[in-house]
């Protein structure tokens, strides 16, 4: 109970995600066929001989474009630390570069979406991401950030990420969804 009522906020948010996500799904041409809380997203993978856990805060795969496609969410409040923040993008980058090892074809690779409580904590996140990226050469393409007011206001599948391949916001679903 005390970890519930710690995490209160954060658990709202990341319902509040998906629930907007199925409510809006519908007008974009797509369907959400299963959400998945962060518990049933934990993703295992190995990296340099080592065992890692990918542990988003939920998933969700949507039926879109003609394809299934799974969605990871990071719902960030601006309470964890940088070092925890940056740790958390290189391990999300190890994760997409043993994928690209491993021979999972792009278009069947998750996009990751990082949702934070400010501009300036977007950037901060997206400057993370890129760096992790690089760091191992993984495609940024999987990665999209935004702010919890822009995602609340015109929802989660508008023109509202940032992504290192873009210039301004885009529709992550236009961006993956339909292209891969």
């Amino acid at each position: 109970l005390r970890t519930l009522l710690r995490q209160f906020e954060h658990t709202v948010g990341v319902n509040r995600f998906f629930v907007r996500l199925i409510a809006d799904a519908g007008a974009h041409g797509a369907r959400v066929v299963r959400w998945l809380s962060a518990s049933e997203a934990t993703e295992r993978f190995e990296i340099g001989g080592e065992t890692r856990w990918l542990r988003p805060d939920g998933a969700a795969d949507i039926h879109l474009a003609g394809r299934l496609h799974r969605v990871y969410l990071e719902w960030d409040r601006g309470t964890v630390k940088l070092p925890d923040l940056v740790e958390k993008r290189r391990l999300y980058a190890a994760y997409y570069a043993s994928l690209a090892r491993t021979g999972v074809p792009e278009a069947n690779r998750p996009t990751t979406l990082l949702v934070t409580s400010s501009p300036l904590r977007e950037s901060i996140l997206y400057g993370a991401t890129e760096a992790a990226v690089d760091e191992v050469k993984a495609s940024p393409g999987y990665f999209f950030t935004t702010v919890d007011t822009l995602v609340g206001r015109v929802g989660p599948l508008a023109p509202v990420w940032r992504t290192p391949e873009s210039h301004g916001r885009v529709s992550w679903c236009d961006s993956r969804g339909r292209s891969a």
